[in-house]
């Protein structure tokens, strides 16, 4: 037996703080990032610093369903996700949050008869002091890399502020300059958030956008914290905690922050993902009185409003259809070969993002990165709207835009014989070989998960689960775990080689 891993979360080695001067400091890899970002000929809307903003018409949310019960409790809790970490059990959760064991027990439906496990993510309750404002910030088609932005050219955009920091903005990643706006559009692309919103936050957090020399030239986004200095390690902090926010208020596990000053705040129930996704990145870094400023009216919704009006003047709601189906998909490499189940549900892209994301070692007895000489392979016919550094994303509604539809993004492909952007493909063309390109990974594998309209999937939805040919994906509520079920059979997720995770096409 072959024992092998599938995706590793991102880590960061500490770096030295940037001077009061855009400069270019070398960095390691430590998240998957592409190589080049060519500009794209789009329109671009004009910035409008001195505008006011347009009043947001928000459409009201319907009532969430998948929202925890904590009646049992008494009135005045919500709760928080919490990931157990190696020799913790209920009762020093319990203890460190001031709550009992049975209160913990009940929040999560638990029995008493029940094994956990490090990785495994339970539901702390908590009294809340306070309730979040109702306010919404922003639809939530301004949060993901959806329809509404692909209209909008981030680089032109920045140009037009080119006396501002980031217009100037340099940083060296992987041995090469990038340019700041290059690094928001990126990371835009890379985690599937809406570039207009990274850069409205920039811009509240540090003024990056319009000054020519802002006070936090260190940590642009907020986190004031060692390792996470410069924009490209900022950004991909924003990035997680925007994900976090928006997809654990979807999935219902998300009903209390803890601002950074200790204080509970409950969310307010008719909140829509992304406004609860912007008062969940706030609640890290600053507490009541800031937090209450930034998620206000006059907050983050402003700095929007003058850089590019209303957010809810071409909101696309709902993202997605209540009745949401998957199209048809299959295995994704050749037929007659045996593939390993390697990985079950794990984020799609970065920590913050949902489940959605499932592992296949390609056939042999093969370890470590070298590129393997099988083929991962189309799922359904598409056009591939973007390839590189280890990404193929194939745009399964044939417009060639990320932004709209479904979308499957491969991770792991190999620069070799990779198929390019705008290769139209039917099912079962070839995608690329299994590698360790474009992320964290010990072992040339093959990385496949789901977008639609530029919202991650989760692999269990409960509308449109991850169906591939005969086999759908069950998580087992820890990540990296969980099943491939044919009919009553069933395959589970194992970093190895074995007939217990083997699955044939």
């Amino acid at each position: 037996m072959f024992i092998l891993s599938a995706c590793n979360a991102p880590g960061a080695t500490p770096l030295p703080a940037f001077p009061a001067e855009p400069t270019s400091t070398s960095m390691p890899t430590f998240a998957p990032t592409p190589t080049s970002l060519p500009t794209v000929e789009r329109a671009t809307r004009t910035p409008r610093p001195t505008a006011t903003p347009i009043p947001p018409t928000p459409t009201p949310d319907p009532p969430r369903t998948n929202v925890p019960d904590l009646f049992a409790l008494g009135p005045g809790w919500a709760a928080f996700r919490y990931t157990l970490q190696p020799g913790e059990d209920l009762g020093v959760i319990a203890g460190r949050y001031g709550v009992s064991f049975d209160q913990i027990r009940a929040a999560n439906g638990f029995t008493g008869g029940e094994v956990l496990q490090p990785g495994q993510t339970i539901l702390v309750p908590q009294v809340m002091q306070q309730i979040s404002p109702a306010f919404k910030i922003i639809p939530d088609s301004e949060l993901v890399y959806g329809p509404t932005t692909i209209d909008f050219d981030t680089a032109a955009f920045v140009s037009k502020f080119n006396r501002g920091y980031l217009f100037n903005y340099r940083e060296t990643v992987d041995g090469e300059p990038v340019s700041g706006a290059a690094l928001i559009e990126r990371a835009a692309q890379n985690y599937s958030l809406n570039p207009r919103l990274l850069l409205a936050l920039l811009e509240y957090q540090s003024g990056w956008l319009t000054q020519a020399r802002p006070k936090n030239s260190v940590y642009p986004f907020g986190r004031a914290q060692g390792g996470t200095e410069g924009l490209y390690r900022q950004i991909q902090w924003a990035a997680n905690a925007l994900n976090r926010g928006f997809y654990e208020w979807r999935d219902g596990s998300l009903s209390l922050l803890i601002l950074s000053d200790g204080t509970r705040v409950g969310l307010d129930g008719g909140l829509n993902g992304a406004s609860v996704a912007l008062q969940y990145f706030f609640s890290q870094t600053r507490s009541a009185d800031d937090w209450g400023a930034s998620v206000a009216v006059g907050g983050v919704a402003a700095t929007f409003g003058r850089l590019f009006g209303g957010p809810f003047a071409h909101a696309v709601e709902p993202l997605a259809p209540a009745a949401l189906a998957q199209p048809e998909l299959t295995l994704p490499w050749q037929g007659g070969e045996t593939w390993f189940y390697s990985g079950g549900p794990h984020a799609s892209f970065g920590p913050g993002s949902p489940w959605g994301a499932v592992d296949f070692l390609p056939p042999g007895n093969a370890s470590g990165c070298a590129v393997s000489e099988n083929w991962i392979t189309a799922m359904a016919p598409g056009v591939v709207a973007r390839s590189g550094n280890g990404q193929v994303l194939l745009d399964l509604d044939g417009d060639g835009h990320e932004q709209t539809g479904w979308v499957m993004l491969y991770l792991h492909v190999a620069t070799v014989d990779r198929a390019p952007e705008g290769a139209h493909l039917v099912k079962g063309d070839h995608i690329g070989h299994p590698s360790c390109e474009g992320g964290f990974a010990k072992d040339a594998h093959a990385h496949v998960a789901r977008k639609y309209n530029g919202a991650w999937l989760p692999a269990d939805l409960a509308v449109a689960p991850f169906v591939m040919g005969d086999y759908t994906v069950h998580s087992s509520g820890l990540e990296y775990n969980g099943t491939l079920q044919f009919g009553q059979f069933f395959k589970v997720a194992c970093a190895c080689r074995e007939a217990s995770n083997a699955v044939t096409k």
